[in-house]
């Protein structure tokens, strides 16, 4: 087994374990591997296995990616391999295999230890005065524990106003079609509010129009420096740099990186530049991060709500099979996603009857489970107050036709059972049920009576749905189901069928409800092997008993 293993924020490690199947490694949240750290690109690098070697290639990211200190171009892997993504080292290692260590993979410092102190120790050969301004920033960024994105970026706006000598900085968000202000600070060390500070939108324009930053430090030129807002505030240097979201095909601008002086900036060396340039990407990474801890914390909260909508659905659900004299029963529902349209139910009528239905409404997810509920609740009220079962649909069907969207519909089958044995039963465009006998081993398939509900006007179009009835003796059973159990789908696309539901229900019809119902479902998993549900599976099975 092969993993790839690092040194996650405050010095925890971390590893993922590779399968078979290629992984993509990068900031953005679609990715195999989400590693949110300085330098690493939206979509990095990229894994896969080719006959039995695992290769790597770079993704045209930013800051590229290094194999043992080379550039990656379907590069393929040993154990023990150094991967740098930016400024992350990630090892490739295989299980059983002995990794050699060097003291640069043991951790120098105990989080949260002072990054300049760190940058100190460095010896005057460890690199360019950028590298050890991106190393400081890197360990900024990731020695906490606990990521907020005040502290970098305000040790962004620090360092700007510091190698800038501006008076004033600024970190502006897109908010729509504008750039509002986050966060400042000025050349004092202290914070900007928001009522102190005031861009200009000539220069903010410029940038984005132009697609890249601009530097005026010595005195605006041109048009700008007629603007109003300028001459206004007195302003004689700015500096500013627009934030992207790197790996957008649109290229999007997230945000601007502002600079400002009433007096003229530092003379900007070529260094300099390329300084400010690289705490514009720093401010980057922190925005997409951000953007990245926003979008696990939504999907959080749609999981949170989707399992109490789930809870919900099941609660509607009989909470208990129901004991009925002379029957057997036993019934089953999975949805596809945490809720569906499908149902079961029992209704204990007035006149001492068990109604038995399955129904089935349009769609999946949670606008089905909507219409779910209402469907449910509109036939438990019509059948409780003694409806007949034409009478039912035909209320339920012109209640849908009324009240809810073009496309809403719902199939139901639904049955009347007494103790003696005998059942009234009506099928609202459901597929069809099976009636088993036992006698025989045979069965007969009790098909639609009428049209599905809410499709069109009952009245306008003088549509009925007819009652029948059968009457069952001992051992004899009546199976409904859902068409997500013969619409499932295997590996090569074949589906469940009708067929296998009469072969498991006249080889094992005898043994009774309970044995259906596992016979049905252990069949499903076997013949699925793991394929995906594409629709939900609801089945109810009544057994007559002469005990």
């Amino acid at each position: 087994m092969f993993r790839l293993n690092w040194t996650g924020p405050g010095l925890k490690p971390a590893s993922f374990e590779l399968s078979d199947t290629p992984v993509r490694i990068g900031r953005h949240a679609d990715n195999e591997l989400v590693l949110p750290y300085g330098y690493v690109s939206g979509h990095h690098a990229r894994l896969e296995l080719r006959e039995g070697v695992w290769q790597i290639e770079d993704l045209d990211s930013t800051n590229g990616t290094l194999i043992n200190g080379h550039p990656a171009d379907h590069t393929a892997l040993s154990n023990g391999d150094q991967i740098s993504l930016g400024s992350l080292d990630l090892r490739f290692t295989a299980d059983g295999f002995a990794v050699p260590t060097s003291p640069s993979d043991q951790p120098t410092h105990e989080p949260g230890a002072d990054a300049f102190a760190t940058l100190a120790s460095l010896s005057p050969d460890a690199g360019s005065e950028l590298e050890k301004l991106s190393l400081l920033l890197d360990l900024q960024a990731q020695w906490a524990d606990g990521f907020t994105a005040d502290a970098p970026i305000q040790h962004i706006l620090e360092c700007a106003l510091t190698v800038s000598g501006a008076g004033r900085a600024c970190l502006l968000l897109k908010d729509e079609e504008e750039f509002a202000y986050s966060a400042g600070r000025d050349a004092d060390g202290g914070r900007l509010a928001e009522n102190e500070f005031h861009a200009s939108r000539s220069v903010i324009q410029e940038v984005v129009r132009r697609g890249e930053a601009v530097f005026m430090t010595e005195g605006l030129e041109g048009a700008l420096a007629d603007q109003r807002s300028i001459v206004a505030m007195n302003l004689r240097a700015v500096g500013c740099m627009p934030l992207r979201r790197r790996d957008s095909e649109s290229d999007e601008i997230l945000g601007i990186l502002y600079l400002d002086s009433q007096s003229s900036m530092h003379t900007l060396s070529g260094l300099d530049e390329r300084i400010l340039l690289k705490l514009a990407t720093e401010a980057e990474s922190v925005l997409e991060r951000v953007e990245l801890i926003g979008a696990r914390e939504e999907r959080g909260r749609l999981q949170r709500e989707l399992e109490l909508a789930s809870q919900t659905q099941e609660g509607l659900l009989p909470k208990q099979i129901p004991q009925f004299a002379g029957w057997r029963l036993e019934a089953f529902c999975r949805p596809t996603r945490h809720v569906g349209g499908d149902f079961y139910d029992f209704i204990e009528l007035p006149d001492g009857r068990l109604a038995a239905m399955i129904a089935d409404v349009s769609g999946k997810g949670v606008a089905a489970s909507l219409l779910s509920s209402s469907v449910q609740g509109a036939l438990h009220m019509m059948l409780r107050d003694g409806r007949a079962l034409p009478e039912t649909y035909r209320r339920v069907n012109d209640f849908l036709c009324e009240r809810s969207g073009e496309g809403s519909f719902v199939t139901v089958f639904c049955t009347l059972l007494s103790t003696t044995g005998h059942c009234r039963w009506t099928n609202a465009g459901h597929n069809p049920a099976f009636l088993y006998r036992a006698a025989t081993q045979t069965s007969e398939e009790l098909g639609a009576t009428g049209v599905i509900l809410g499709s069109l006007p009952a009245e306008e179009f003088g549509l009925t749905h007819a009652e029948h009835t059968a009457e069952l003796n001992d051992g004899d059973l009546l199976l409904i189901y859902s068409d997500g159990l013969t619409e499932a789908t295997g590996p090569e696309d074949e589906l469940f069928g009708e067929e296998r539901v009469l072969r498991i229900l006249h080889d094992h019809g005898k043994a009774g409800a309970l044995e259906i119902r596992q016979r049905l479902l252990q069949a499903l998993e076997e013949f699925t092997r793991g394929e995906e549900q594409s629709d939900d599976i609801t089945l109810l099975i009544a057994q007559r008993t002469a005990r």
